[in-house]
């Protein structure tokens, strides 16, 4: 009978030592014109700059710092990197339940029903992420402008769709696994000019549930969903909010 194939539990001698697969992250450094190894430093500065701002209630700050103390410690854990993306995730659907009353969820799901009823659009009434994140869009608590605009906008799109893909195969196909390839992430003409709120609106809900579900893909690319998370609660949580 095979062994199988598990990485156990870390040893004590191992538990501060940085996790082989993080020695092939690269980054391209101009003083000496050549890529090198990301340092512990840079993989600090990467997460400490996305803090939220001091309107946002402290529970809801408390749990997205939890989110970033395991993009830190992805430092010794690899696998903590997928990790910290679907704990930020649930973070935002804490943070927009807590924002959103739930008297006004009621009345927008009916106005979204009578809306659906005329134009014979299907309406799925469902409290879930998709929908609360409709009604931030909808009553304005969101916008476009809200979001960093920066030249990662387009990977990061084209990476949602691709990790979308990889969880409709899993789910079609019955797969445990997938292998998760970066090389395969392709940016289109689309990507480069889509809102990109609506495309949090389609694609963010189906990432947080593949976590929700059960999720094996291992990845480190998950600093944009922590940009998109910051930006989304930082808007909801403005100066003007009570």
């Amino acid at each position: 009978m095979t062994k199988p194939d598990r990485e156990g539990l870390k040893s004590l001698t191992e538990l501060c030592q940085q996790d082989i697969r993080n020695t092939f992250l690269h980054r391209y450094d101009p003083s000496i014109g050549d890529y090198r190894q990301t340092t512990l430093v840079e993989h600090h500065e990467n997460i400490s700059g996305l803090s939220l701002s001091a309107f946002v209630p402290e529970s809801i700050a408390t749990q997205y710092d939890v989110a970033r103390n395991l993009y830190q410690y992805a430092w010794f854990e690899y696998r903590f990197y997928v990790e910290a993306e679907a704990k930020v995730l649930t973070v935002l659907e804490l943070a927009l339940r807590t924002r959103i009353d739930s008297d006004d969820l009621k009345e927008y799901i009916k106005e979204r029903k009578a809306q659906a009823k005329e134009t014979k659009i299907s309406f799925n009434a469902t409290k879930g992420l998709k929908l609360y994140i409709e009604y931030c869009r909808d009553r304005q608590l969101i916008s476009e402008d809200g979001f960093s605009a920066n030249e990662h906008l387009p990977y990061r799109r084209a990476k949602w769709r691709y990790e979308g893909e990889l969880i409709k195969r899993i789910t079609e196909q019955g797969l445990s696994e997938v292998n998760y390839n970066e090389d395969d992430i392709c940016i289109t003409d689309e990507d480069r000019t889509r809102n990109h709120l609506e495309h949090l609106v389609k694609s963010i809900n189906k990432i947080r549930n593949n976590y929700a579900h059960g999720a094996t893909t291992l990845h480190n690319s998950v600093l944009g969903t922590f940009v998109d998370v910051r930006d989304f609660i930082n808007q909801m949580y403005s100066v003007s909010y009570k």
